[in-house]
């Protein structure tokens, strides 16, 4: 992979892990070809070359994890973001429909169905703001 050590040494210096693996297993691979052998060591290099792979796949799922962890990660904080929205939009429309009440019937009435309203509207925003911090734990990564 690297042809020589000067590329080798670089790689190590600027934190490219795969080099060291892909490196040891070459030079596992050079030694299985040799025709003189014994049998003890070509089984301690057929157990080393085996112990690598598993590193190498080992890294590879772990890397695989933390990209799908990332992606999920930002999906939740998009969807929390859309929730927030539709709250403040809701909240929005329910202010206008308590104000619209209030001139319509401008007596106790009026007063008693704003103040069920506003009841309700808190209620719900307690609810909501529940599940928001539900949601902001769940996604925390610390």
């Amino acid at each position: 992979m690297y042809s020589n050590t000067y590329k080798r040494e670089y790689a190590r210096a600027i934190g490219d892990i795969s080099y060291d693996l892909s490196y040891q297993l070459q030079i596992i691979e050079r030694e299985l070809k040799k025709k003189d052998l014994t049998a003890k060591e070509r089984s301690n290099l057929l157990v080393a070359e085996s112990t690598l792979k598993k590193q190498v796949q080992l890294k590879i799922l772990k890397l695989d994890a933390k990209k799908s962890v990332e992606k999920l990660t930002q999906q939740a904080r998009e969807e929390i973001a859309i929730i927030q929205k539709g709250n403040e939009k809701i909240g929005d429309e329910l202010d206008f429909i308590q104000d619209k009440l209030a001139d319509a019937f401008e007596s106790r009435t009026a007063k008693a169905v704003q103040s069920w309203m506003k009841h309700i509207r808190e209620e719900e925003l307690e609810e909501q703001k529940e599940v928001l911090v539900i949601c902001k734990e769940s996604i925390r990564m610390d």
